[in-house]
């Protein structure tokens, strides 16, 4: 039973800091610990341990790795799940005349969300793909060291902006009395048809380097997703990952990732739009595929 309580409370444990960490809301550091605290003992009451001081639970890498105790204030960039230990009484089969007829019991289990390969065509329910895309290379960097990413102004050749993607070419409704611009606002304003994307796609790049359309869909998605926390109103949005140029005016598709973007971080003037890679779930379930590129797709599992 205190098993059942363990790893029913490691894994809820898991999708809560998942949960917190797609939110990154760092300046909220106390309260998305609270919660992560408060989910863990939660789960542990529903299968038979209702004392939260029987209920302890530390932060864990993706691999296991104890970082720092859950409920110190602060969940730790770096962790991925939570390890967590509960405790009861369970009888003996001593005799009376022993004086023993109750021992003290632990376990403990650990759940994490571990990197595993990005999805092949994303399934999309909150947000749709923007028509933005990042170089695999900048999207590792910034992902692993959890820094600001401008989708606007990548770092890597040959493109002096970022490509702006011209969906039509993944099925997208076109428009031949419409300029490119105009569906370049469409597709970044979370409510328009945007086609079908997978791994292995390659996409026409727009041509364009003017911003302010594609800036205007992204603050009326930001909006339209009404999601806020302590640093303000933000959007989560999915955006293709590309390798390599295919032809003169087309990038390759190789995955998917999310990106955090407040809205005060859209620029006025569109010259930049600045937010934050976040880890999210391929599958609640499944076999583990460690990626040959840290895209931010994870698998929540108890780990071994």
């Amino acid at each position: 039973m205190l098993q059942t309580a363990a790893d029913a409370a490691s894994l809820r444990g898991a999708w809560a800091v998942l949960t917190e960490a797609q939110k990154d809301d760092a300046a909220d550091a106390v309260n998305r610990d609270a919660l992560v605290r408060t989910q863990i003992v939660t789960y542990a009451a529903s299968n038979g341990v209702p004392n939260a001081v029987d209920v302890s639970a530390d932060y864990v890498t993706g691999s296991g790795a104890v970082l720092t105790a859950v409920g110190s204030g602060d969940i730790p960039f770096a962790a991925r799940g939570v390890r967590v230990t509960v405790r009861g009484q369970s009888s003996t089969v001593l005799p009376g005349l022993v004086g023993v007829r109750n021992v003290l019991v632990n376990a403990t289990s650990s759940a994490a969300a571990s990197p595993a390969a990005p999805l092949a065509s994303p399934v999309v329910t909150e947000t749709k793909l923007i028509p933005l895309a990042v170089h695999v290379d900048d999207m590792t960097v910034a992902y692993s060291t959890h820094v600001q990413y401008d989708l606007f102004d990548p770092d890597t050749a040959p493109f002096d902006m970022a490509p702006t993607l011209d969906l039509t070419s993944l099925g997208a409704p076109n428009s031949p009395v419409q300029p490119i611009s105009t569906l370049l606002q469409f597709w970044s304003d979370g409510q328009h048809t945007n086609g079908t994307a997978a791994v292995g796609n390659s996409v026409v790049v727009a041509g364009t380097e003017d911003y302010n359309d594609v800036a205007a869909g992204l603050r009326d998605n930001i909006r339209r997703q009404g999601r806020a926390d302590s640093t303000g109103t933000f959007g989560i949005f999915v955006v293709p990952i590309w390798s390599a140029t295919v032809g003169a005016n087309r990038v390759g598709i190789i995955g998917f990732a999310r990106i955090k973007v407040l809205l005060a971080d859209i620029d006025a003037d569109a010259t930049g739009a600045r937010g934050t890679f976040v880890p999210y779930p391929v599958a609640p379930f499944g076999v583990l595929t460690p990626p040959s590129a840290d895209l931010g797709g994870v698998l929540v599992r108890i780990l071994p």
